[in-house]
């Protein structure tokens, strides 16, 4: 969630130090969340296709938002504990952050023909181990989700379709008007921001459509 930042266009002491995560991280997390489970999962939970015979709504069945006061505090709480343990671990692999640029400044691991600062290697080493962890759940828990037969292609092209359209025009507007430059690893993540935010927003436009074609006509 701090990583939001890069969203609107702010740096990461808008979202990762405590006052960051206070002003910032919490209230977009929970604006994310509230987003999801009332807008983007339903919608494609009842959308998405089975591909390859995986029914990939089985991991999009949401319980809705919290109701009642403690379910609400359980809820920013968790928010809030996910932020801070994200700006924690980004301060022992980005090597510019306290602790990391006091124990290990400039201290590269080669690893076959890369040779990398340890900070890094520790956030993409994490990010894969991580990745894995995760699919490696969702693959076990498959079998015990409840059936998700999904939609026709048809019924999730209109989602798709403005999703891939508004982040690639985007994109392509900020390459013409400003490409990026500097390090190739910098590129890369300007390249995915500046995708991903207009992707968002296409997607946001594709749900808002289909939930209106599925609601019930009045009268």
């Amino acid at each position: 969630m701090p990583d939001l930042a890069y969203l609107f266009g702010l740096g990461s002491r808008s979202s990762h130090p405590p006052e960051g995560l206070l002003r910032f991280s919490l209230p977009v997390g929970l604006l994310l969340w509230v987003w999801l489970e009332v807008l983007v999962l339903p919608v494609l939970h009842r959308t998405l296709p089975a591909v390859g015979g995986v029914q990939w709504g089985r991991f999009l069945l949401t319980r809705g938002l919290p109701r009642g006061a403690r379910a609400w505090a359980l809820a920013i709480l968790a928010v809030g504990l996910g932020a801070a343990t994200h700006a924690i671990w980004d301060s022992f692999t980005h090597r510019y952050r306290w602790p990391s640029s006091e124990l290990y400044p400039d201290n590269p691991l080669t690893l076959g023909p890369w040779e990398l600062p340890l900070a890094t290697w520790l956030q993409h080493g994490s990010s894969v181990v991580g990745s894995l962890v995760v699919l490696g759940f969702l693959a076990r828990r498959y079998p015990h989700l409840p059936e998700a037969p999904g939609g026709r292609w048809r019924d999730f092209l209109p989602v798709l379709l403005p999703t891939v359209a508004f982040g690639a025009v985007l994109l392509g507007l900020r390459l013409a008007h400003s490409p990026p430059s500097g390090p190739l690893d910098l590129q890369l993540k300007w390249l995915l921001w500046h995708v991903l935010d207009g992707a968002l927003a296409g997607l946001t436009l594709g749900c808002v459509l289909a939930r209106r074609r599925a609601a019930p006509a009045p009268g």
